[in-house]
């Protein structure tokens, strides 16, 4: 199967993108805005207006005064002819904001794609009780001290966000783990505001902050080649599962449920 083509039309007025299914179709078949077009015929029949009067100086006949009718219909067409002018002069003026608006989309999308979840996420879903979190705590310590933290902002719903730093905004996934160090000092302070929106140098940056490690204990960091970064855990009855955020909120998770490409070590203070 040869790959689909896709193409972007552009209204040849303003310049700016058109949807083939919404715009309209000047004289000559070509895609325009409804408004670009309307204000291009008001221009159009203004202009030929003007240019078709006769010249005073060329005209062999004497000077005569228009008529009431025409003198109204004159002064009726100076409006029209201005308010075409300015419409005009506000679509050039968008244009550079449509353009923005197009990039700032597509900027999105990229990210959005940098992260995507694997088909059978579904099933890797690994339900956690407080149970697990109690046992947890009898039994690993300081290393279960954050899964408390981020199981309440689980059920708060905090949502995904691409380069967001508080709960509020939301988190993607690794910007999510290091709030969660930082607000515990496991990391310098500061390190949030110096993510950029983009989850792989998040995630790079999170690698250079946390010790690499051959296999995860309890409480450390997973990095996942998707450009996840979720914490490792056990539950009490001793199952592996990973919890963190993910573009279908804050998820715990089998810890297969993508690729791994290593782990971070998690500097706990020595009780």
């Amino acid at each position: 199967m040869f790959p689909e083509i896709t193409h972007t039309y552009y209204c040849w007025i303003c310049g700016n993108a058109v949807d083939l299914q919404t715009c309209k179709t000047d004289e000559y078949g070509m895609a325009v805005h409804e408004n670009c077009y309307v204000a291009k015929l008001a221009l159009s029949s203004e202009t030929n207006r003007l240019s078709n009067r006769p010249s005073r100086s060329s005209s062999h006949q004497p000077f005569v005064l228009p008529s009431p009718e025409k003198r109204i219909s004159k002064r009726m067409s100076v409006p029209v002819a201005i308010a075409a002018i300015a419409l005009i002069a506000s679509v050039a003026s968008l244009v550079p904001l449509f353009r923005e608006r197009t990039r700032l989309q597509a900027e999105i999308a990229n990210l959005e794609s940098q992260l995507p979840v694997p088909a059978d996420t579904a099933r890797k879903v690994h339900a956690i009780e407080l149970a697990d979190i109690q046992g947890l705590s009898s039994q690993a310590g300081r290393r279960a001290e954050l899964l408390p933290a981020v199981y309440n902002l689980q059920q708060q719903d905090v949502a995904w966000k691409v380069g967001g730093t508080y709960p509020k905004q939301g988190f993607d996934s690794p910007s999510l783990v290091i709030f969660i160090l930082e607000n515990q000092s496991l990391v310098p302070k500061g390190t949030l505001s110096r993510i950029k929106a983009g989850v792989q140098d998040e995630q790079r940056l999170l690698r250079t902050l946390l010790k690499t490690e051959a296999s995860p204990n309890v409480g450390d960091v997973v990095y996942y080649a998707t450009g996840f970064s979720m914490f490792y855990y056990k539950d009490h009855l001793g199952r592996p599962f990973v919890i963190g955020m993910t573009p279908c909120g804050i998820l715990s998770l089998d810890p297969d449920f993508a690729p791994i490409i290593g782990y971070g070590s998690v500097p706990y203070p020595v009780s």
